[in-house]
């Protein structure tokens, strides 16, 4: 993701320091009918503080938790337990605005110095969630999106739906756990996060697909609408946001068939050639990118691009007998 919630200056950074020395500002607590969240806010009292360690009890059980920070090398761990085991929070991800799916009920954090933002989030699972069998669009009310997101408080639409006639693909990774317990309360999470907190008034990938195989609809509209997934080519592009993280782990092979049978069936739709090229913002690109190829980033990890053979010359083998 290349939409950026806030960015701290150095001046205001300066103030903030003075002011709030070291304290822990919130929480700020929103509620949903399907999600609660509480967010707060580190400002080390030293810029030099690596490695000072804040503990969180949000009063809830979450199920992921978003950090954004100050700096997109800024290095952040957690753990869910004080003698750790201690993960590292991707660094891209942070400053990007991505979650972290973990179940906990306290949390305890590390910077090294840098100053953050974390939100912890319970978006309730649900005994319906995954009911629904691979090869099946998710709708938003299956996989239980709250539209009121999508809303202000006097009825305005925050981000309303534009739309396109799309000429390629753009994978991502979310950065998120593999093995996921529960895929479709980590897109409502993610829903949440990009809705709510980041401000964007809904989720930003076109459509998501988790390890099982089952993929979702994703921002509100339908097909054609644009997205917020990569910056100067959201209005060109559909984005899939593949649940997981690839960095170095190959995704699963359902997972890989689901996306290229997404991706085959959208191309059908709107004519797009899956082994074509096409012309796009400033270049020549394929039609089916990871977001590396389109900005600076690692995403979608070199375990998706593994892939994109598959997604470029996938098609369905239909035997009879």
């Amino acid at each position: 993701m290349r939409r950026r919630w806030f960015t701290i200056s150095v001046a205001s950074l300066v103030t903030a320091l003075v002011l709030l020395a070291g304290s822990l500002i919130g929480p700020f607590l929103r509620a949903g009918l399907t999600t609660r969240a509480v967010s707060y806010t580190i400002v080390p009292a030293k810029v030099e503080a690596a490695d000072e360690v804040y503990s969180f009890n949000p009063g809830f059980g979450f199920n992921a938790f978003g950090v954004v920070t100050d700096g997109a090398e800024a290095e952040v761990s957690y753990a869910l337990a004080p003698d750790g085991p201690w993960e590292t929070v991707d660094p891209e991800a942070a400053y990007e605005g991505g979650i972290v799916v973990a179940y906990g009920n306290e949390l305890w954090l590390k910077t090294d110095g840098s100053s953050a933002m974390v939100t912890f989030i319970d978006s309730k699972p649900r005994p319906e969630d995954g009911a629904h069998a691979a090869g099946k669009l998710i709708t938003r009310a299956e996989w239980g999106a709250n539209e009121s997101y999508r809303f202000t408080s006097n009825g305005q639409v925050r981000w309303p739906p534009a739309y396109i006639q799309p000429k390629m693909f753009v994978a991502h990774h979310t950065v998120t756990m593999n093995n996921d317990p529960n895929p479709a309360a980590t897109v409502r999470a993610i829903y949440y996060y990009h809705a709510i907190v980041l401000g964007w008034g809904d989720i930003g990938y076109n459509f998501l697909v988790d390890q099982q195989g089952r993929a979702y609809e994703g921002r509100y509209g339908g097909d054609g609408v644009v997205g917020g997934h990569a910056l100067q080519f959201n209005p060109v592009s559909i984005g899939i946001g593949v649940l997981g993280t690839y960095t170095t782990e190959i995704a699963p092979c359902p997972q890989a068939e689901a996306i290229a049978q997404l991706i085959q069936e959208r191309a059908e739709k709107w004519g797009i050639d899956r082994q074509g090229t096409v012309w796009a913002v400033n270049g020549t690109y394929p039609t089916i990118v990871g977001h590396r190829q389109v900005s600076a980033t690692t995403c979608p990890g070199d375990g998706l691009m593994h892939h994109m053979w598959t997604f470029r010359y996938y098609n369905p083998v239909v035997r009879e007998y």
